[in-house]
């Protein structure tokens, strides 16, 4: 990183990023082409869930090559400056690389779902009634860098 006094080192600091952010954008090669698709998410344990319809590009794709890259932004706001080139931004910001597989087993997608559900507010029990026809990733985290200023 070329700003090192901007990089966020402690692994407390990436999740709680990953915590806060709003959605995510998930980067995946297809056959050389860059695809990003922004989306809603969970994240536990090294482990960032998403969940969608079944088929479709994105699962195409991560069905051919399962390496994917993701970014999230927390905090971020406009500073305005006294001239143009003097405004900056403030923000919180958490990439990284990971491996995606779809999960099938019903117990383990309804705590993949859960978990989306509670990054967003939700508190108690949940029940999905169409569980079988939703489609559920979970990319392990590999490697994940973060960047701030605030």
């Amino acid at each position: 990183m070329r700003r090192e006094d901007k990089q966020m080192k402690d692994d407390r600091e990436l999740e709680l990023v990953l915590n806060q952010a709003l959605f995510i954008h998930i980067a995946l090669a297809d056959q050389g082409i860059p695809y990003v698709v922004p989306l809603c998410f969970g994240y536990r344990n090294r482990c960032i869930y998403l969940h969608g319809a079944p088929g479709g590009k994105k699962h195409q794709i991560m069905d051919r090559h399962n390496v994917v890259s993701f970014n999230c932004v927390a905090d971020a706001a406009v500073v305005p400056g006294e001239h143009a080139c003097s405004w900056t931004m403030n923000f919180r910001s958490v990439s990284g690389i990971g491996r995606a597989r779809f999960i099938t087993c019903p117990e383990e997608k309804h705590e993949a779902l859960t978990c989306i559900m509670e990054h967003y507010g939700h508190v108690g029990e949940v029940h999905f009634p169409d569980i079988d026809r939703i489609e559920v990733i979970c990319i392990h985290v590999d490697t994940m860098t973060g960047k701030q200023r605030l």
